[in-house]
């Protein structure tokens, strides 16, 4: 059984999204956040790696997390449904597919906390931001 806590911190991290960003911003990003989120006693984190395509970036990530003793969990593409898709749109949403990142998050944060936030890339909090 799983010992759960108050509150569950939720996070999506993605691939790298040219021109947004260039190689090596979003680890840059993962790097902040562990060194300077604040995490209170009774919440812990857990990532989501959404459809990461780069097996090295995403190996990247995982050596990341790995250290700071994080967890993390992973959805993959469905590649036989992105190959029978019909249209663009269809393959974009099957490639992004958020909305089942996200409630991916919710589901898992279920099973360790009372509550769970989930986050999309770069949002963090301070000791201030979660006081409020």
């Amino acid at each position: 059984m799983i010992e759960t806590t108050r509150y569950a911190i939720t996070r999506i991290i993605g691939n790298e999204l040219p021109p947004r960003d260039s190689p090596g911003t979003r680890l840059k990003v993962l790097k902040f956040i562990i060194d300077h989120e604040y995490v209170p006693k009774d919440a812990c984190r857990l990532w989501l790696f959404n459809r990461v395509l780069k097996e090295s970036y995403l190996a990247k990530l995982k050596d990341l997390l790995d250290q700071a003793g994080e967890r993390y969990i992973e959805e993959s593409i469905d590649w036989p449904a992105y190959t029978s898709a019909h249209s663009h749109d269809e393959r974009l949403r099957i490639l992004i597919n958020i909305n089942k990142a996200r409630n991916r998050c919710v589901e898992e944060g279920r099973r360790l906390a009372d509550f769970t936030i989930v986050l999309d890339g770069d949002c963090y909090f301070d000791k201030e931001a979660w006081t409020e």
